[in-house]
C-alpha cells in the first residue's frame, strides 16, 4: 500500500501523455504516406517517360530507314526498308505500327500523337504525348531528317 509521500499518475495525466503521443503518432504516419505517394507518383512519371521515349525511338528509327513518306498531323504512312507499305498512328493509346496485315503496338497510356514536317526541309518533329498518375501531361518529341519523302 502506497504511503503518504508517493504520487502516481492521475488520470488527466495519463489522458494529455497519450493524446501527445497520438499526434507525434500521426504526425509520422503522415510524412511515411506522403513519402510513399511521392515515390508512387514519381514512379508512375517514370514508366510513362520510358514509354514515350521507346515511342519517340521507335517512330524515328522506321522514319529515318523509310522512302516515300507523307506526314500528315496525327500519323504518318511510308514505305519500310523492305518495301512494304506502313503506316504509324495512336490507336486506343497505344502507338500503333501497321505493315499490311501485321501490327506492332507501342504503349498503353498516350493521349496524343503529332507530326510536324518543316516544309522547307526534310525534319519531322515527332510529339507523343501521356498523362502522369497526377494528372498532368507530360510530352516528349523527337526529330528526324527524311532521306525521300511523297508529300505533306
Amino acid at each position: 500500500m502506497p504511503g503518504r509521500g508517493e504520487r502516481g499518475l492521475t488520470l488527466v495525466e495519463l489522458i494529455a501523455v497519450t493524446a501527445i503521443l497520438a499526434i507525434l503518432l500521426l504526425t509520422v504516419v503522415r510524412f511515411e504516406v506522403f513519402g510513399y505517394l511521392a515515390w508512387k507518383d514519381e514512379a508512375g512519371l517514370l514508366e510513362l517517360r520510358q514509354e514515350l521515349r521507346q515511342a519517340v525511338e521507335i517512330v524515328v528509327r522506321e522514319l529515318r530507314l523509310a522512302t516515300n513518306v507523307t506526314v500528315y498531323p496525327a500519323s504518318v504512312t511510308y514505305t519500310d526498308s523492305s518495301g512494304q507499305s506502313a503506316v504509324i498512328e495512336l490507336v486506343d493509346g497505344r502507338l500503333t505500327v501497321r505493315r499490311g496485315s501485321t501490327t506492332a503496338t507501342v504503349g498503353r497510356q498516350f493521349t496524343g500523337l503529332s507530326f510536324l514536317q518543316d516544309p522547307d526541309s526534310r525534319l519531322v518533329t515527332v510529339r507523343v504525348t501521356g498523362v502522369r498518375p497526377t494528372g498532368e501531361p507530360v510530352e516528349l518529341s523527337g526529330q528526324v531528317a527524311l532521306r525521300r519523302w511523297g508529300g505533306s
